[in-house]
């Protein structure tokens, strides 16, 4: 059927934009349920960790360091690499489907050669221009962080900080680190509890107000100046590549607290914040396990929570002289099945490169 223009009635796309090459990419919805918000960022999030991933080891097989800023400056000049990269990005951004998840591949990037890698890197590249880019992502992201849809969990370490009355003394207000921060609105920025809030994210959101940091490449404190009284780490911890950095980013937290001499109170404290699956359905880790590792790190929990699909803890940290120099934790199956995930945190011998 026909319209009076002349023109088929078919329904036409409305949220559609042309991408740099020409292609039809996803826009941002004006209105996203919170379930396809949450979904949206889940693989954005995947999408990065693996580029992160890639960049490291291309820059490993070549010797230099590859950033998210020098990338596509070290593929364009290999002919060979831009032709591999550019022809994966293209026929990802044609036939990629925005309902259906890739299947991912098991192979380790580390028996990759760099042309599979740059292979790899157009794929991601593809699907992150096919979904709308990182602006799509930025937005879903403040999104999730509305505190009118529930997607703020510095509400519950704020209730908690309120109800334990933590900080009595009005004249001394504490410093906070929160570790891959979405918003500079979201609870722990407006409850007037801190002094000063230091926000970091692989991504900055906003520049300007959300620093763009790995915090496992943040410089070590000098002093007690450079530490914080409470570092809040929300839904990242899951994101850390690898089961040893995991435990590294652990142990790197009780570097950027303050000792209790010298914290408001003499109470440093961690906030952490997990999906409920990575200590529910884990092949390697659950809440005793993380218990105990935190426990070796010197820390005491204070309060736990679990929602239907995360878990909190509120943690008040000891102090160095707490921390079990000789603790390790190794990977060890703790339950069996096949739709087990495999998130764990192991803890390798003391290294202070690492720290």
């Amino acid at each position: 059927m026909r319209s009076k223009q002349g023109l088929s009635s078919k329904k036409r796309i409305p949220i559609t934009q042309m991408n740099d090459n020409g292609a039809k990419i996803r826009k941002m919805p004006s209105t996203l349920k919170p379930a396809r918000t949450r979904q949206l960022i889940r693989r954005f999030h995947t999408l990065l960790k693996n580029k992160s991933e890639i960049l490291s080891r291309i820059g490993l097989s070549g010797n230099k360091e590859i950033t998210e800023a020098n990338y596509r400056e070290f593929i364009h000049k290999d002919g060979r690499l831009e032709k591999i990269y550019q022809s994966e990005r293209e026929e990802t951004i044609k036939k990629l489907k925005l309902n259906k998840l890739p299947r991912e591949q098991g192979q380790g990037i580390d028996k990759l050669k760099i042309e599979d890698l740059a292979a790899k890197l157009g794929k991601i590249d593809g699907e992150i221009a096919k979904r709308g880019g990182l602006k799509v992502y930025q937005i879903a992201s403040i999104k999730g962080q509305d505190q009118k849809r529930g997607g703020d969990s510095s509400k519950k370490m704020v209730k908690w900080l309120t109800e334990l009355d933590i900080w009595k003394d009005p004249s001394e207000r504490p410093t906070a680190l929160e570790i891959g921060s979405l918003s500079s609105r979201n609870c722990i920025s407006s409850c007037s509890m801190f002094k000063k809030v230091t926000r970091i994210d692989l991504n900055s959101q906003e520049p300007g107000l959300i620093l763009q940091q790995d915090f496992l490449k943040r410089p070590l404190p000098k002093g007690s100046q450079d530490q914080f009284d409470l570092i809040s780490c929300s839904l990242v911890l899951n994101f850390v590549t690898s089961a040893e950095a995991r435990g590294d980013m652990l142990k790197r937290i009780t570097c950027f607290l303050k000792q209790p001499s010298k914290a408001v109170e003499s109470k440093p404290l961690f906030f952490l914040v997990l999906p409920l699956p990575c200590v529910t359905n884990s092949r390697y880790c659950n809440k005793q396990t993380i218990g105990k590792i935190m426990t070796n790190l010197g820390f005491t929990c204070l309060k736990f929570h679990e929602s239907s699909k995360l878990a909190y803890w509120l943690y008040q940290w000891k102090g160095s002289d707490f921390i079990s120099k000789k603790f390790i934790f190794k990977k060890k199956e703790i339950l069996s099945g096949s739709k087990r995930n495999n998130f764990c945190v192991v803890i390798e011998k003391d290294n202070e490169d690492k720290r």
